[in-house]
């Protein structure tokens, strides 16, 4: 049923009248905060609740984009767990391709660790693969797992973000995702989509998000992108593809990352996607006592 609304929706650009915020949007600055395929305001409504509300581009021509917008609001207004970002729904008054979702006041995983030196690093580990093997037991591929799309609310729960038109795909049929993979994070990709030679083959898939989620590890207990003694300018997703991987992180242990917990981080590394834990394995093992 999910597959059959989301491909109507898509298809005439229309969602049900419970995928639609409700209420008046007011900015509160005038100048949003800028991605890769959308802009971010700060808003208010009329009771002075705050929303975030994220207005995604698309150009003249673009059609795809306006459909893959209906398909994927179809998608995460069904989604329910507190390590996810839910969706409020979209909002066309104030946007034509508008979603609206809760406000995160404590911004990004770095941000957080930057602002909270002392958080308890293995409960947002925890939190974050418990997010991820939600979304997989779901079938929603995230696409572009990194500690920026990684959202802290007031109390501190980290909460897994970004459903933009290159990251978050769905398909209930097979782990691949429903169309090619253009754009990519490329310290957090997996060395299958480094070395894929078209966008047909860089597909992103449940395993390059296992992947990416050990990348993420590596930001929890460093507090610091991977790789950051390397540039992006100058980074070669080739030493990827040769085996190169984050060392464990100097004071991971104090933190409480276990050398059994690393080394499950390791695996996620696998070279080859089919050796690698799925996401609910590695939820689990991780609220396990090692």
């Amino acid at each position: 049923m999910l597959r059959s609304l989301r491909k109507t929706c898509g298809s005439r650009g229309i969602l049900p009248s419970s995928h639609y915020f409700h209420g008046r949007l007011y900015k509160t600055t005038n100048r949003p905060m800028s991605g890769g395929t959308a802009d971010v305001w700060k808003v208010i409504d009329d009771r002075k609740h705050i929303f975030a509300a994220k207005v995604f581009r698309a150009n003249y021509g673009e059609d795809y984009k306006i459909k893959r917008f209906y398909k994927e609001v179809t998608v995460w207004k069904r989604l329910n767990h507190p390590n996810v970002v839910p969706t409020l729904g979209a909002e066309p008054n104030f946007a034509d391709l508008c979603a609206v979702s809760p406000w995160m006041p404590e911004g990004d995983l770095l941000q957080y660790l930057n602002k909270h030196p002392v958080a308890n690093r293995v409960s947002i580990m925890i939190g974050v693969a418990d997010g991820l093997s939600y979304l997989h037991s779901k079938d929603v591929i995230h696409g572009d797992m990194k500690g920026r799309n990684i959202l802290f609310d007031s109390a501190g729960i980290p909460q897994i973000n970004d459903f933009g038109f290159s990251s978050i795909t769905f398909n209930p049929v097979s782990n691949n995702a429903s169309s090619p993979f253009r754009g990519y994070s490329i310290r957090w990709a997996a060395p299958e989509i480094l070395e894929a030679s078209n966008d047909n083959s860089r597909r992103p898939t449940k395993m390059s998000d296992v992947y990416a989620f050990g990348m993420v590890v590596v930001e929890i207990f460093t507090g610091n992108f991977p790789f950051p003694d390397v540039s992006d300018r100058d980074f070669q997703p080739r030493v990827i593809i040769e085996g190169k991987r984050p060392p464990k992180p100097i004071d991971a242990s104090k933190m409480g990352l276990s050398s059994a917990a690393w080394k499950l981080v390791e695996d996620c590394w696998n070279k080859k996607r089919d050796k690698r834990p799925g996401m609910q394995y590695v939820a689990h093992r991780l609220r396990k006592p090692w």
